[in-house]
């Protein structure tokens, strides 16, 4: 990077209930990749608001974020005597925890949003989960680095995936198979 010149990554706002939010019932929590399409205008915005603040002689280039989405699979035991609807229970909780965890808004381990350049690692998806009520014993959890709409765009991740500083974890579709004790 030339002297004097700062590079912004800029997130674009999405809300729960934003179109493109929460959109499937069976993915509560993804954002739709065309979500974080950086538009002109925010971009505009944004350059026009941090152009009144910058110092003179440095020169801003805006940017959207690098988006490293990750599909998360996981087998799951729920509690001996757990029922079939006390089992679909468990299945949706360890969803959303998937879905808020590997969140560029609200993931992260303080629930801020996932943090630029920040390590993804198999332990911690293992904690997450085993935190799931009901959850006895999570047996395998796999990540893979896919491309929303490229579905055979897949590289399995082993042990850890490490992170550009300029990159932010997104969830694409993730599966939670739950096994009764």
């Amino acid at each position: 990077m030339p002297p004097g010149q700062v590079t912004v990554a800029l997130l674009p706002e999405v809300r729960p209930g934003d179109p493109g939010v929460d959109a499937d019932p069976l993915t509560p929590g993804r954002v739709a990749p065309e979500r974080l399409t950086l538009s002109a205008e925010l971009r505009a915005a944004a350059q026009e608001e941090l152009d009144l603040r910058r110092p003179v002689g440095t020169t801003l280039d805006l940017r959207a974020p690098q988006y490293v989405w990750v599909s998360v699979t996981a087998t799951v035991r729920a509690a001996h005597a757990a029922s079939r609807p006390a089992r679909e229970d468990v299945r949706r909780r360890a969803l959303h925890a998937l879905y808020t965890y590997l969140s560029p808004y609200t993931g992260g381990p303080d629930g801020q949003g996932w943090p630029f350049g920040r390590t993804l690692t198999l332990s911690e998806l293992y904690g997450l989960l085993r935190a799931v009520p009901d959850l006895e014993v999570v047996e395998d959890v796999q990540v893979v680095l896919t491309e929303p709409g490229q579905p055979e765009t897949r590289e399995v991740v082993t042990g850890s995936l490490p992170m550009p500083p300029q990159a932010l974890i997104v969830s694409d579709v993730h599966h939670v198979r739950v096994e009764q004790g």
